[in-house]
């Protein structure tokens, strides 16, 4: 089988297709013939080695796919062989096999949109519980969010419009459209009355605002939330430029803990998805199933590429000219 592995730390030239033999399942595994890999900004704070937990290079990032089962392990009773499922890999995606715990897989229809099916688990999970985990929103709420045209931002967008939730979505002048399509209210960053604009939408605050650029713009974040409101943050876009690492991961987490004692009027928290959670995964991706089936959610794809074309789908990303997710075709 063919993957896509990260043979050093560094730029997109550091991704490598090479040929492995396919590993059995184990205990409470399943073996995936991999359709598609969802292509995330995690990945790329991996290949420049700032992603905790990764394994020893060469490895194969890839947080999210779909596929089809190819053989089941011991302990495994609830899927079969053909049977069509999404999967929280968080490694080894980017393979034309691969073998998950049980506990990480999820059923989906037949009739499922491939590419749309790999978007769903990493991106519509975060989306839907940053949402839900941390305020009780309701239809008079304000939610701000920043990045609001990427993966991420889009679900975000979805979900809380399924939701009847009122959001503020910054982006670009360029993907302000994506932002309305998705029932969000866009503030263009780069506007000369951008600030002004911010206060406009909510004078006293917002009720919740997302933050993925985290760093020094946290303590931007941090003024546009109202008293009693949330700051949450899972991101670390201000550690990049391009695809260059200009700061650290570390330098979010320590500006995290600092406003978290800081302030006594609003609450700061930050957001990473827990593939190990996984009763509550299962139970968020059975709402965000039930929501796709219903046609209230639709990823929005923004580009697709081969396996092989893995390099060009990092430097996509890291362009910051894609909406929505990027996919590899692994089939």
């Amino acid at each position: 089988m063919k993957k896509a592995v990260i043979t050093e730390y560094g730029g997109p030239e550091v991704l490598s297709i090479i040929d492995a033999e396919p590993v059995k399942p184990g205990k409470n595994e399943v073996q995936i013939d991999v359709h598609y890999a969802g292509v995330a900004f995690a990945d790329i704070i991996m290949r420049r080695g700032e992603y905790l937990g990764t394994p020893k290079i060469p490895f194969a990032p890839g947080w999210d796919i779909f596929g089809e089962i190819i053989q089941t392990g011991e302990g495994v009773s609830e899927y079969k062989a053909g049977d069509k499922v999404c999967a929280l890999t968080r490694f080894g995606g980017y393979s034309e096999n691969v073998c998950v715990n049980r506990d990480r897989v999820f059923k989906v229809s037949d009739s499922i949109n491939p590419a749309e099916a790999a978007a769903l688990p990493l991106n519509y999970i975060t989306a839907y519980q940053l949402l839900t985990d941390y305020a009780k929103l309701n239809e008079n709420s304000r939610v701000l969010l920043f990045s609001a045209a990427g993966g991420v931002g889009t679900a975000v967008l979805q979900i809380a419009s399924a939701m009847n939730l009122k959001v503020f979505g910054v982006c670009s002048s360029e993907k302000t459209e994506v932002v309305k399509q998705f029932g969000g209210i866009p503030i263009d960053y780069k506007s000369p009355s951008y600030q002004e604009d911010l206060q406009k939408h909510s004078p006293e605050g917002y009720d919740l605002v997302l933050d993925p650029i985290g760093g020094e713009h946290l303590d931007f974040s941090i003024n546009l939330v109202k008293k009693g409101g949330i700051l949450a943050g899972y991101g670390f876009f201000s550690a990049f430029k391009g695809d260059e690492m200009t700061g650290k991961v570390g330098d979010t987490i320590k500006q995290f803990l600092k406003l978290k004692f800081l302030q006594f009027n609003k609450k700061v928290r930050f957001y990473s998805i827990n593939p190990k959670n996984y009763k509550k995964n299962k139970a968020t991706m059975a709402i965000i199933l039930d929501l796709y089936e219903k046609g209230s959610i639709k990823p929005l794809i923004g580009a697709e590429f081969n396996l092989e074309d893995v390099q060009k789908a990092h430097e996509r990303l890291s362009s910051g000219k894609n909406s929505g997710k990027i996919v590899l075709r692994c089939k």
